[in-house]
């Protein structure tokens, strides 16, 4: 998944969850929080260091986030379900299953990627769809 894609459902879905519980959060902080493992990680995929998807990628990650706020763990969370990141358990569970092996990567693979992937181009119209929704709705729900 790629920044729109993160950021519009993630926002959606705090809006959501918030409403239901009745919960009130933090929005800049969940925004935030559903880039940030890919903030941290894509720059160490460039140095050579887990390809993209590495350390803050992984699930210790997000249960350190949990004891810092909850917006950011549940935009952290979001953010592993949103990669699917259960297909690669040697990141998701790091370090217990050990160091991933990975090649270094640069932005054009990255580019690459997502001019092939057509869940990533999904993703990013989701997201885009649910930016709009979210912007039209708090809108709205302020006037």
């Amino acid at each position: 998944m790629y920044p729109l894609g993160h950021i519009g459902i993630t926002l959606l879905l705090g809006r959501i969850v918030s409403e239901k519980l009745k919960i009130p959060l933090n929005v800049k902080l969940i925004l935030i929080a559903s880039i940030l493992p890919d903030i941290l990680d894509k720059p160490l995929g460039i140095v050579g260091m887990g390809g993209g998807r590495f350390i803050f990628h992984s699930l210790i990650f997000v249960v350190l986030m949990y004891f810092i706020r909850k917006e950011l763990f549940f935009g952290c969370a979001v953010h592993l379900i949103l990669d699917r990141m259960w297909e690669e358990p040697d990141v998701l569970l790091f370090p217990f299953l050990g160091l991933p092996t990975y090649e270094e990567v640069s932005c054009f693979d990255f580019i690459l990627f997502f001019l092939q992937s057509r869940y990533a181009q999904a993703g990013e119209l989701v997201g885009s769809i649910s930016l709009i929704i979210y912007k039209t709705t708090t809108h709205q729900s302020t006037s």
